[in-house]
């Protein structure tokens, strides 16, 4: 059937009723399985009913049986399965066999030794599957070192131990024990002095005297005695050999021993001690075996505490520490003998001293020039002139020919490095002496010359001399030599100065210098534009005063192009356009500049030849802005968005120029003269052109020939 309903209201209604066409059904057959019965389904292609029919049995399985066997560990089994559908029907378990045991045999034999017990596994593995069943491990006990009597493998000697080894006659280990080393000698002190260790010292409670020792020779002795060792005897006494090391002197070898008393060898050892010696030592280096190494070593050590003594003392003196001019000297007396001593002081040596011959006072070591001194231009006894400061050093009284040339001094100039100098001075009546000079510059104030003295050569500064000017001295010349400079400049309002200054003792005076005339430099007062004059006056660059009085300069000569076209023209109406160049707008117009872009159209009515009556239609267009120096760089698309964002009314533009349109209305058919009037008026200055016409005809001929004229004049004269 079909339902009809209202889309306005929504009322509906049943119509056109159709007869049902019987279902339309399709079979899908589902096959039976092993356990499921098969069957088929109906269902309509139109409506989706549907039942089912056809059922057929099910299948059943179809067995089959698989057998696995069992192993020594691992069950069998009987499983019955469907070769169809997979399934299991039933399993059979078959136990497993468990293993059967072979015999036994030997693994992982260890061999015993002297020190580590030896061992073996004993296995036995299943026969059927070869698998381990039970393993016993078995310990062998170590058997032990087998050790021989021994052998010496090193001899024993009088410095160190010998050495028996043992060896095992199974493994071949080995062990040693020490066998003791000889004896050694033994140093006594019948002579004085202290056993120490294998020293015999001697020290401050010991006194060596001068004397005759067993041998004959006289000398400051310290003695000992050496016992050789007990197993030394007749037959290898040959064999010791010793070395004697005396103070400050290479060891010397001997291969005698000494004297035979008592069955005992033994030697005297004797250390002459030189008077003037301090602490020392005489050693021996004993090899009792002959092996050639040093088995013990012996010695005579004498301290720097010990006494000597003489029965009669023998003095020589000498000059232990040269006087120098800072301090005094010693003389040493030292006894030949047994080296006692004794001082006595030197006198230090005397110094130089300073005179004023020249000038000047002597203070301490210095010669002084103060206010009350006078340093003239002259010429000093080395052919120098200058204004010197003199003064004279004298050499001390010890200073010779010989030792002259060992003083040395070193000067120091003012504000330079020091100056080292070798040679002295000249010999006046057996003194040596030398005159000193201090060159004081003319312009210079205090200052100090001085001159360290090292009289004696040995480095060190022994006495300082020096020439010192006071700020206050007095300078002059027996003829001054002055010369002049421009100490203050001149200008053109005041005088300058120039002072004279003497180049060889300082004096100076001034004179005026004359002043100087205007330096006269023309400037711009004001800047002339297009609608005022400007003006210029000559300033002196120096003081800044005017030199004349200002003189105008003419205005500025700018043009602006304005054009004048008729666009259209109707029965009623009549379309004119004003256009206004950008570059001579940019060119003329300053900042601020209040500025109209104007339109002017007038009718005129013809009343008779040459007369013309009030205007019966006029129109005016005043654009009117403020010129703004940013307008300078812009484009004309950009000056026109500007102009516009102020109101100006402007139609169109091209590159360089702004187009203004306006019109007219309600043109009379009659004959009729036309005005058109394009400006551009800034205040009271005005700039435009006029275009004229007679008749409204005129104007139509106009615009039918693509006339336009257009003014061109000089601004900012009115038009």
């Amino acid at each position: 059937y079909t339902t009809y309903t209202c889309s306005a209201c929504g009322d509906s209604y049943v119509a056109d009723e159709v007869p049902a066409t019987g279902h339309n059904y399709d079979a899908v057959v589902t096959e039976p399985t092993c356990t499921e019965d098969g069957y088929t389904t109906y269902t309509c292609s139109a409506c989706g009913d549907s039942y089912v029919a056809d059922e057929v049995a099910a299948l059943g399985h179809t067995e089959e049986t698989t057998t696995t066997a069992a192993t020594c560990e691992t069950d069998g089994s009987i499983v019955v399965a469907c070769t169809v559908c997979g399934e299991t029907i039933s399993t059979t378990v078959i136990p497993a066999n468990g293993h059967t045991p072979g015999a036994a045999v030997t693994e992982n034999e260890v061999e015993v030794t002297c020190t580590a017990d030896g061992s073996y596994d004993s296995v036995v593995y299943c026969v059927d599957c070869g698998a381990e069943v039970s393993r016993e491990t078995t310990v062998v006990p170590a058997t032990g070192h087998d050790y021989d009597d021994g052998v010496v493998t090193i001899a024993p000697t009088a410095t160190q131990a010998g050495e028996m080894t043992y060896t095992c006659a199974n493994c071949g280990d080995t062990y040693t024990e020490a066998i003791p080393a000889l004896t050694l000698g033994t140093i006594t002190a019948p002579f004085g002095g202290e056993v120490v260790g294998n020293s015999v010292i001697f020290n401050a409670d010991d006194t060596i005297t001068y004397t005759t020792n067993p041998f004959g020779v006289s000398a400051l002795w310290a003695g000992a005695l050496i016992t050789a060792p007990e197993w030394v005897t007749a037959e290898n006494v040959g064999e010791v050999t010793y070395t004697r090391t005396d103070p400050g002197s290479e060891p010397t070898d001997a291969k005698s021993f000494a004297t035979n008393r008592d069955g005992d060898f033994f030697m005297q050892i004797w250390a002459p001690v030189p008077a003037e010696a301090e602490a020392f030592v005489w050693s021996y280096d004993f090899d009792w075996d002959g092996d050639g190494v040093v088995d013990q070593t012996f010695a005579i050590e004498v301290s720097e505490t010990v006494k000597k003594t003489c029965t009669e003392h023998a003095y020589e003196g000498e000059v232990t520490t040269e006087p120098t001019c800072q301090a005094e000297g010693e003389m040493t007396y030292t006894c030949t003998q047994c080296g006692d001593t004794y001082t006595e002081a030197i006198p230090a040596l005397s110094l130089g001293t300073i005179t004023a011959p020249f000038g000047g006072e002597v203070m301490g070591n210095s010669v002084i020039f103060d206010a009350d001194d006078t340093i003239t231009y002259t010429t000093n006894p080395f052919g120098v002139s200058a204004l010197w400061a003199g003064a004279l050093i004298t050499a001390p009284e010890w200073v010779t020919a010989e030792n002259v040339g060992e003083v040395t001094y070193t000067r120091t100039d003012p504000g330079s490095e020091p100056t080292d100098a070798k040679s002295f001075a000249t010999n006046r009546d057996g003194d040596f002496f030398m005159q000193i000079w201090a060159p004081v510059p003319a312009e210079a104030e205090a200052f100090v010359w001085s001159y360290d003295f090292d009289w004696d050569g040995d480095g060190v500064v022994d006495q300082t001399f020096a020439i010192e000017v006071s700020e206050t001295v007095k300078k002059t010349c027996t003829e001054h030599a002055y010369e002049g400079e421009v100490t203050t400049e001149p200008t053109c309002q005041a005088e300058g100065e120039m002072t004279y200054t003497c180049t060889q003792c300082g004096d100076t005076y001034t004179e005026p210098v004359p002043a100087a005339d205007h330096t006269a430099e023309e400037v711009t007062v004001s800047d002339a534009t297009i609608f005022a004059e400007g003006s210029k006056q000559s300033i002196c660059t120096v003081c800044g005063d005017p030199c004349s009085d200002p003189i105008a300069t003419e205005k500025l000569v700018g043009v602006v192009t304005l054009g004048a076209q008729a666009l259209s023209v109707t029965w009623d109406s009549i379309r004119f356009a004003g256009s206004y160049n950008v570059s001579d707008m940019k060119a003329t117009f300053e900042e601020g500049d209040v500025v109209e872009l104007a339109i002017y159209m007038q009718l005129k009515t013809k009343v008779a030849e040459g007369t013309m009556l009030d205007e019966t239609n006029a129109v005016k267009l005043a654009n009117t802005f403020t010129w703004k120096a940013e307008y300078e760089t812009m484009t004309t698309e950009e000056l026109v968005a500007a102009l516009r964002a102020e109101g100006a009314k402007i139609n169109n533009y091209t590159d360089d120029e702004i187009i203004v349109a306006a019109r007219i209305n309600n043109v009379p058919s009659e004959e009729y003269e036309f005005v058109f009037r394009a400006a551009i008026v800034r205040g009271d200055d005005f700039k435009g052109g006029d275009q004229f016409y007679n008749s409204i005809k005129t104007i139509r001929d106009a615009v039918e020939n693509g006339i336009g004229d257009g003014a061109s004049v000089p601004y900012p004269e009115a038009q």
